[in-house]
């Protein structure tokens, strides 16, 4: 382990004018193998900032309080980028929240406690903001997961990733009683109800989801279309009951998300065809849904999408809940 010295002297802020490159670099060398292409692209956009000097400046100006990840810690030896710890702010219900992002270390460098000291000092930099932190770590990551709860972070929830691909095959002829329907007025009431119960307050602010752009009213459709969102709406029925909504919210990455609305006494029964329309309409587009861990995952499995990632979201201690 480091000393007290050892971590005041090599700990230092990022300075975006020097250090976006190495850091990219770092990320690329620990994350690459588990990267899809969204976070490819995320490399490709921190690369493309460190050589724009007006971007540059224009953060520098800006503050940390900018939700572009040029903000948080590095670890230097030498003069040389040997560790990494990115913040990147959020705003939600007027309060901070600061995730603590790609904590990287060198492989040559690691076990000398870098990992532990970037993160504290990032988590202590957010209560002095008076902001809440958070960080996600791959279940798949047991390591990194117990130096966490070390650490005081708490768990919060646990969601499964799933990625349903263009050219895979979808379950074909409906049941009797099930239909699939356009989502109608009447419908809001309870599809809201289910979108809140999977997607509560703790994970919403870290994912491209506005339950309320989802409003059947006109106002709601100017303002999506003022904003260039586009979504579909997909209901399901059985027995002339509604069983799900799905979302389909189409982007500029390499995959549309997939919002689910789904009633939990039948979710199981009717999922499978749910998703078998929202791909057959997808345009042969990527899909991406986000769930509680372990919910469903048969039936994704079943219906041809691929578990991504599982993440612990986990929240620093003694942190205002959001």
């Amino acid at each position: 382990m480091l000393s007290d010295l050892d971590i005041s002297t090599n700990i230092r802020a990022v300075d975006p004018r020097k250090d976006i490159l190495p850091v990219a670099d770092l990320i690329d060398l620990c994350f690459s193998h588990q990267m899809d292409e969204d976070g490819r692209e995320y490399l490709r956009h921190l690369r493309q900032a460190a050589r724009n000097p007006g971007l540059i400046r224009w953060v520098q100006g800006a503050g940390e309080r900018v939700s572009y990840p040029l903000n948080g810690f590095v670890y230097v030896i030498d003069g040389e980028v040997v560790g990494n710890c990115s913040i990147i702010p959020y705003y939600q219900a007027n309060h901070w929240l600061y995730l603590i992002a790609n904590v990287a270390v060198q492989p040559d460098y690691r076990r000398r406690g870098i990992g532990r000291q970037l993160t504290l000092k990032a988590m202590h930099h957010a209560q002095a903001q008076g902001a809440t932190a958070w960080l996600q770590v791959r279940e798949d990551n047991p390591g990194a997961h117990k130096l966490y709860l070390e650490l005081g972070f708490e768990e919060v929830t646990r969601r499964d990733t799933w990625l349903f691909k263009p050219n895979r095959p979808v379950n074909g002829r409906l049941p009797d009683g099930v239909r699939l329907l356009k989502r109608q007025r009447a419908d809001w009431q309870q599809q809201s109800e289910w979108l809140a119960n999977t997607y509560s307050p703790d994970v919403t602010w870290n994912l491209p989801l506005r339950i309320d752009h989802f409003k059947p009213t006109m106002w709601d459709f100017l303002d999506n279309f003022l904003m260039d969102l586009q979504v579909t709406h997909v209901a399901i029925s059985m027995n002339h009951q509604l069983g799900g909504v799905a979302t389909h919210q189409r982007t500029a990455t390499f995959a549309d998300w997939l919002w689910l609305a789904m009633n939990p006494a039948t979710e199981d029964t009717l999922l499978p065809y749910l998703l078998a329309a929202c791909r057959k309409h997808a345009h042969h587009r990527n899909l991406v849904v986000n769930y509680p861990a372990g919910r469903c995952r048969p039936v994704f499995e079943s219906s041809g999408l691929e578990l991504m990632n599982c993440l612990i979201w986990m929240r620093a201690p003694g942190a205002t809940k959001s």
